[in-house]
């Protein structure tokens, strides 16, 4: 092992690295030769014993505070707090935070996650900071709690009340009792119920105990939906994921969407066609440990890459296998939608017309029994080089049961810059101008057009 090497001190002390951008340079910095400066924080928790570890490896560090006054190429900066230094640096980020959570029997796992976000939050920390979590013993049994440890991948130490009653700790509290320890300025925090504990004892390292997967914890996959591609358009939910994860994989068109939200973070991106070989990239690396972001344009469950990384992770061992948390976003048939009107109102059908995966005479099929039923028809990938008539095709069938004046709504690049909208009619459209980037929305027999915007009525009297 390089002795000097951040990313390798960083994985032997279960730190995260960031920028991952900068290991490059400064682990040329080193192989080279050249002044590479180590910096600790001294304010950091447990600053103490990660001194002494560097030592055993023979590194020698300085306070953070020396940061102005030292001359080097490259430094590498141990500390909790974001930093700058003007030449290449990376940050290595301890896991020091030991959480103590205590609920009513029975609290619900999404409850807990609730608070637990809360109490991040409000202590200004991340979760890939979180080394560990603690609770009285009486919750050793406790379904939310357990699952909820096992879900975010972190070991739990039970206390006997007698030693938690005995913590000397000082707190501050929220509604839900979200405390942390040495005030506002202190690394370790507790989460105590209405009811429960009062003062919580923060698990030590030397007591972990992990309970997720007989002792090999894997990492988790979030497949993450990211609508259009803006932040604005995306849940706060989306965005937090992608900046808890530790490697980012996606279609590349797609990575490029979100590249500002990505930072220097590892990233994993591929050509089209190549969904099987990503989504497997992205379980291996979630097996290694590495928290993972799957991203999808608009919704990762409609036409998207939920369905093939569930089935690729249950191929996976059962103690091996990471979690798999799918997180919905703005759907191109939604976006579309706002963009027209309300076309959508009422009951309404989403067919793609690409046949790579799905025989031509079933999608006819399936475009036959939506026209009869009457849905409002959403189509995707409606016309390409390879399937320059299928809409046209399509646009027959549904003539069979609709009116030729049927408003038929386009939007190209829905929600993305140089978006573009058409609306006209069954009748004329095979004169619009459609591509591979188009949604296309077909009214049902009630869709009407005002304005210039469609709308199809729900059957509310006004």
């Amino acid at each position: 092992m390089n002795e000097g090497a951040p990313d390798d001190v960083a994985r032997e002390l279960m730190m995260r690295v960031e920028p991952l951008g900068a290991l490059k340079p400064v682990n040329s910095f080193i192989a080279e030769g050249k002044r590479v400066c180590w910096f600790l924080d001294m304010e950091t928790e447990g600053a103490v014993s990660i001194g002494k570890r560097l030592s055993e490896k023979g590194i020698s560090f300085l306070p953070l505070s020396d940061l102005p006054k030292e001359e080097f190429e490259g430094c590498v900066i141990i500390s909790n707090e974001k930093v700058h230094a003007d030449k290449p640096f990376v940050r290595l980020i301890p896991k020091n935070l030991y959480v103590g959570i205590g609920c009513k029997r029975g609290t619900a796992e999404a409850l807990i996650e609730d608070a637990f976000q809360k109490a991040l939050f409000q202590a200004r920390a991340y979760e890939y900071q979180v080394a560990s979590l603690a609770s009285v013993d009486a919750k050793a049994d406790e379904k939310g709690l357990l699952d909820f440890a096992m879900h975010h991948h972190l070991p739990i130490h039970f206390y006997k009340a007698e030693e938690l009653r005995k913590s000397d700790g000082r707190f501050w509290f929220t509604d839900f009792k979200i405390c942390r320890k040495h005030d506002r300025s202190g690394k370790r925090m507790s989460i105590s119920s209405v009811n429960g504990i009062n003062e919580g004892k923060n698990a030590s390292a030397e007591n972990e105990v992990c309970k997720c997967h007989g002792g090999h914890c894997p990492g988790i996959i979030r497949v993450i939906g990211i609508g259009p591609g803006h932040k604005e358009e995306m849940t706060p939910k989306a965005v937090k994921a992608l900046e808890d994860s530790d490697i980012i994989v996606g279609y590349n068109t797609y990575i490029a969407l979100v590249r500002d939200l990505i930072g220097d973070k590892e990233v994993v991106g591929n050509g089209m066609r190549q969904e099987v070989d990503r989504c497997q990239k992205a379980v291996d690396l979630a097996v290694e440990g590495h928290k993972v972001a799957v991203i999808s344009s608009g919704d990762p469950g409609v036409y998207g890459m939920a369905g093939l990384v569930l089935e690729l992770v249950e191929k996976v061992d059962g103690d091996k296998r990471p979690s798999c948390e799918i997180i919905p976003g703005l759907t191109a048939a939604n976006t579309a939608a706002a963009a027209l009107g309300a076309p959508l109102m009422h009951d309404y059908a989403v067919i793609s017309l690409s046949d790579l995966m799905t025989p031509w005479d079933l999608i006819k099929r399936r475009a036959r029994l939506a026209a009869e039923g009457d849905f409002v028809i959403a189509i995707y990938n409606p016309k390409s080089r390879g399937r320059a008539t299928y809409l046209d095709q399509i646009r027959d069938i549904v003539l069979e049961y609709r009116k030729p004046e049927t408003p038929v709504g386009i939007v190209r690049k829905a929600g993305r810059p140089g978006m573009s909208t058409t609306v006209t009619t069954l009748e004329k459209l095979p004169e619009a101008d459609v591509d591979m980037q188009s949604t296309v929305i077909i009214g049902n027999s009630n869709t009407y057009v005002a304005d210039g915007i469609m709308i199809t009525p729900r059957g509310y009297k006004v």
